[in-house]
């Protein structure tokens, strides 16, 4: 079994003379994420005379170090260049958020690179009508990241190489090539694997019919199947999670992009840092009609054991953290800073956050609601409850009333007799976790 959950704070609340001493403190842990952000860029030797440029990029996040040969080419050096490979690996879907945001001629860049990517092509010529309509080799970058932010199925790519051709001192012409971490028979194998695994995954999905029961049961089986594992094999793509079900916050978030596309529901990849600074990546997604930011990543309780390097608390810990499913832009930049090439629309839904549809959200202070949760959770043979507040002032009532004042055991049932409890909360988020069995 896992262990399970992200703390911010974890004390335990004792009755000693009816005032409150709270215990096993741990301060803020530092969600630090080590996301290769960038691809390795490199330029192919070409037999014919080209002007090239060489974009090597360490993948730690090192600058940019550009090479630039000019030399000029004759129109009749111009037409030898390769041919998109007669198969793909490309999902066919309805998504394509990044695609949307690029103006036309981008787009037509776009839709080549995909066709170069999802066929593992090399040294294919882009259209040239974006070349006459301004586009030059500084709008390829973008356009890569756009086709890779759609397209996680696109999992054995590292990278991407380019020829910029000139004549008479004007560009005429750019060869693409992608840059593979397989061949075609290492890929296709690859792609098998993930397609038998995704076949059970999906089937025990069948009966799933909302939005919101699609996306829980996806975060839910990701973080239960995942180890979160620095320098995983495959960590940047779907394959480390799918197959070997060990990777880092991109394999997290592609993974859950892709089964989200699979599943009919719009996700897109995001990328940017955690607030230590590092780079990170999670998704946004489209459900009901709204848009939320979902991290797949800061949901397991094991990732976030393995990036603080304290699990003290780790056998007390829940197995799944709902604060980053279906947020609002508000919550996830509490934490997050967003890095992304992409415009991003604000998300201010609630309807399928997670507290909200378990009826874990307060709007007041509800003593009704609150002993309906406690009942529950005992019913059922839960250890732990949580709950969250719409706003910071309710947040600080009730927890000066259930904390700082003892209330809470004013809804404990006496039977369980305890003489502590272990609490934990997230002020960022407004949770509050009590469990209610003896955790000492």
């Amino acid at each position: 079994m896992k262990r399970f959950f992200k703390l911010l704070i974890v004390c335990v609340l004792l009755i000693t003379n009816m005032t409150a001493c709270s215990s096993h403190f741990i301060g803020p842990i530092d969600y630090l994420e080590a996301l290769y952000r960038n691809y390795m860029q490199q330029v192919r030797a070409s037999e014919a005379p080209t002007v090239s440029e060489v974009y090597v990029i360490d993948r730690g996040g090192e600058e940019y170090v550009v090479n630039e040969k000019d030399v000029e080419i004759t129109e009749s050096e111009r037409e030898n260049y390769g041919v998109v490979n007669d198969f793909s690996f490309i999902y066919d879907t309805d998504f394509h958020y990044a695609y949307d945001t690029l103006d036309e001629f981008e787009q037509i860049w776009y839709d080549d690179i995909l066709k170069i990517l999802g066929s593992l092509s090399t040294e294919v010529a882009l259209s040239e009508e974006p070349i006459k309509n301004g586009l030059d080799v500084e709008n390829l970058d973008k356009i890569f990241q756009c086709v890779l932010i759609d397209h996680p199925e696109v999992f054995y790519v590292i990278g991407y190489e380019y020829t910029r051709y000139t004549l008479g001192g004007n560009l005429v012409g750019i060869d693409f090539s992608g840059t593979y971490d397989c061949d075609y028979d290492q890929a296709t194998v690859k792609k098998d694997m993930i397609e038998s695994n995704m076949s059970g995954i999906l089937g025990n999905a069948g009966g799933l019919t909302t939005d919101f029961e699609k996306m829980l049961y996806v975060y839910n089986w990701i973080i239960m199947n995942t180890d979160y594992v620095q320098g995983a094999t495959d960590n940047q793509n779907i394959y480390s999670v799918l197959v070997n079900g060990a990777s880092v916050c991109q394999g997290y978030a592609k993974s859950f992009q892709y089964l989200m596309y699979r599943m009919g529901i719009e996700c897109t990849l995001v990328q940017g840092f955690s607030n230590s600074g590092l780079s990170h990546a999670w998704n946004m997604v489209k459900a009901d009609g709204s848009y939320y930011y979902i991290d797949v990543t800061w949901g397991d309780p094991d990732a976030c054991v393995v990036l603080d390097g304290n699990d003290d608390y780790s056998e007390i810990l829940p197995e799944v953290d709902y604060n980053y499913f279906c947020v609002t832009s508000e919550d996830i930049c509490k934490n997050h800073i967003i890095d992304s090439v992409i415009p991003l629309p604000e998300c201010v839904a609630l309807a399928d956050n997670y507290y909200v549809m378990k009826d874990l959200f307060f709007t007041d202070f509800n003593d009704a609601q609150l002993k309906f949760i406690i009942d529950d959770t005992i019913a059922g043979g839960g250890e732990n409850f949580v709950f969250k507040c719409a706003t910071d002032d309710l947040y600080e009532a009730m927890f000066n009333d259930l904390i700082t004042e003892n209330g809470i055991f004013e809804f404990i049932p006496a039977n369980l007799e305890l003489s502590s409890i272990t609490y934990s909360y997230n002020p960022d988020f407004r949770t509050i976790t009590f469990w209610v069995v003896n955790k000492e």
